[in-house]
């Protein structure tokens, strides 16, 4: 399982030269869409920061 800290820095990495090249962007569409790639890799962030599901708790016992 890779290191999700080091998953997680690169993120924010990518996300932040994004908005690098969007505060450097020669035109709004160019702006906008680095903009959208600079959310995505925020919001990639947000998912692998967020906690996994565990398995399902089961109740009672299971039948023979």
């Amino acid at each position: 399982m890779p290191d999700n800290s080091n998953r997680v820095a690169e993120c924010r990495r990518l996300a932040t030269e994004a908005r690098r090249m969007a505060d450097a962007a020669r035109t709004p569409v160019e702006k906008a869409d680095l903009l959208q790639v600079e959310k995505r890799w925020l919001r990639y962030e947000a998912k692998i920061r967020a906690p996994s599901p565990g398995k399902p708790h089961r109740k009672g016992r299971a039948k023979d």
